[in-house]
């Protein structure tokens, strides 16, 4: 089975919007919108919002007002050719000016290594990048042995995104500066206890899959928009 192509946003408030009310109009206004919009389904099969919710077990707190993940058709990025579209001109941008700071916001596209389908009610999600000198074959396979040590508090559910070399964007498919990130971890416990044991006992091995260097981490609530992978 091929990797699932990904395209995961950072957001940045608009400039004089509290916190309550950037929350609020991503999830009550422009979740709904962008999920409902005519044809944009073709385009995106899962629409995830991520709200930060508390700081994460490590490395500084996230540096964005929140972190949005779609899930893409096909076996290549495509936010060029959604961004010319009239649906994301004419009915999301509009609203993106709304309520964030299209200079800021940035955006990059990943492919994603399941390690395990599972989910639970604590969702913490890291930003990382590789040690010098580790390539993404190589990681990919350290985080998969990870995966089989017996013996300590695993999560329910672990996802890593693998960031594609060329595509950080700005809203509207406009070239960005690269983030220092070369992945993105997705990890699901049943309570922050457990979250906190398992990077204890795995921090050692840790350090030889990610480096600490610019790492962040934020414990997420999760709101799903549209999943077309479950109504299948």
């Amino acid at each position: 089975m091929k990797p699932s192509i990904k395209k995961i946003a950072f957001l940045v408030a608009k400039p004089g919007l509290s916190d309550a009310a950037f929350r609020y109009h991503w999830r009550e206004i422009h979740g709904p919108l962008v999920a409902g919009s005519p044809g944009y389904r073709s385009w995106r099969l899962r629409y995830v919002q991520n709200h930060v919710m508390a700081a994460g077990p490590v490395g500084s707190p996230f540096a964005f007002a929140g972190m949005a993940e779609f899930w893409l058709p096909g076996s290549s990025p495509n936010e060029d050719a959604f961004s010319a579209t009239d649906v994301y001109r004419d009915r999301i941008a509009p609203d993106e000016r709304n309520f964030i700071d299209m200079n800021r916001t940035i955006s990059f596209a990943a492919t994603e290594q399941v390690l395990n389908a599972g989910k639970a009610p604590v969702k913490v999600i890291t930003l990382s990048r590789r040690p010098a000198g580790l390539d993404e074959a190589g990681q990919r396979m350290l985080l998969a042995q990870m995966v089989s040590r017996p013996g300590r508090i695993s999560p329910r559910g672990w996802r890593v995104d693998h960031a594609i070399a060329g595509t950080f964007r700005l809203p509207g498919a406009a070239v960005a500066e690269p983030l220092a990130i070369d992945c993105m971890e997705s990890l699901w416990f049943d309570s922050e206890n457990d979250m906190h044991a398992h990077f204890r006992e795995t921090r050692e091995e840790r350090t030889h899959i990610f480096t600490d260097d610019g790492q962040m981490s934020f414990i997420a609530d999760e709101y799903v928009f549209h999943d077309l992978f479950n109504d299948r």
